[in-house]
């Protein structure tokens, strides 16, 4: 009598996935939190989805912007960053000196989350995804031992081609190495004197 063996399902031989490191996604959803942290002068939220994925993941650009002596806006690293995602997205909007949010032409946009996604959403439960774009998803180091390690996306997203994922790998070494990217290994790193932070500037 010949023996009877589990038939093997193709699909699930192999079904280990690295869900870190440079991933393409899509966006999912743009949300404007800055009302929710008393902190930030902006909160942007773009929630991302990655290949073969259901959970999100959140791409964050949060923090104080530099002002003058009249609380008009004049720039700083967070404002680098934010520019960067849009340049990425082809959005040509933006702040104003005075915190608001307009688009190329200067009319006023009153929901930023709302606009964003009415023009730079590439997936949703009634669309086809598209991944576009390229993060870099990491363990986050601890900042005392004993404390969890959480996953972060790097706030810099670069389109998903050959040039933008170098790019942004390119990039996460320099931050690496400058000590800016603090990624989790299953172990604290030892106790150093932080001599970095004067590079807080041009290629955050």
């Amino acid at each position: 009598m010949a023996i009877v063996k589990p038939v093997t399902d193709p699909i699930s031989t192999n079904t280990h996935k690295e869900w870190n490191g440079v991933q393409p996604v899509c966006i999912w959803d743009f949300k404007d939190r800055t009302k929710d942290f008393d902190w930030a002068d902006i909160f942007l939220s773009v929630e991302l989805r990655q290949m073969d994925s259901d959970y999100s993941r959140f791409l964050e650009i949060a923090g104080r912007l530099d002002k003058d002596t009249s609380g008009l806006i004049t720039g700083g690293f967070i404002l680098k960053r934010l520019y960067h995602l849009f340049e990425t997205i082809g959005f040509d909007g933006g702040l104003t000196p005075k915190n608001t949010w307009e688009d190329a032409k200067g009319n006023e946009i009153t929901n930023i989350g709302s606009h964003l996604n009415e023009r730079f959403q590439t997936g949703n439960p009634i669309m086809d995804p598209s991944y576009d774009y390229a993060v870099y998803i990491y363990k986050e180091t601890p900042r005392k031992p004993g404390q969890k390690a959480y996953t972060k996306v790097h706030h810099k997203m670069y389109p998903n081609t050959t040039k933008g994922k170098a790019d942004l790998t390119s990039h996460v070494d320099w931050m690496t190495k400058k000590g800016f990217i603090k990624e989790w290994h299953g172990e604290m790193p030892p106790v150093t004197t932080d001599t970095q932070t004067v590079l807080v500037g041009e290629n955050l």
